[in-house]
């Protein structure tokens, strides 16, 4: 865990300050987006299945798991996938956030 933060806060100290503002905007966005998302359907395991929940993972289980990030892995996968911007600008928005 302290290389792959390390590495995020590399990854983030590297914004140029003319990205940062849509960086922060894109990566602001994916987080909240993925917050509301877990907290929704968490709260949907809760209200139709109880305190209980389903397969034994309560509402809170749920939304934890969901908003949970991996941050090394969205690195791994951008540099793969993304683009120049992705590369440099997201994920360092991303481990900031």
């Amino acid at each position: 865990a302290p290389l792959i933060g390390a590495f995020l806060l590399c990854m983030g100290a590297g914004i140029s300050v003319k990205a940062a503002p849509q960086a922060l905007l894109q990566g602001g966005t994916i987080t909240l987006t993925k917050l509301l998302v877990a907290i929704g359907i968490g709260l949907g395991v809760e209200h139709l299945f109880g305190a209980e929940g389903i397969f034994g993972l309560s509402g809170v289980a749920i939304i934890a798991a969901m908003s949970n990030s991996n941050g090394g892995l969205y690195a791994a996968l951008v540099g793969e996938f993304g683009n120049e911007r992705d590369v440099g600008a997201d994920v360092g928005a991303i481990s900031i956030l």
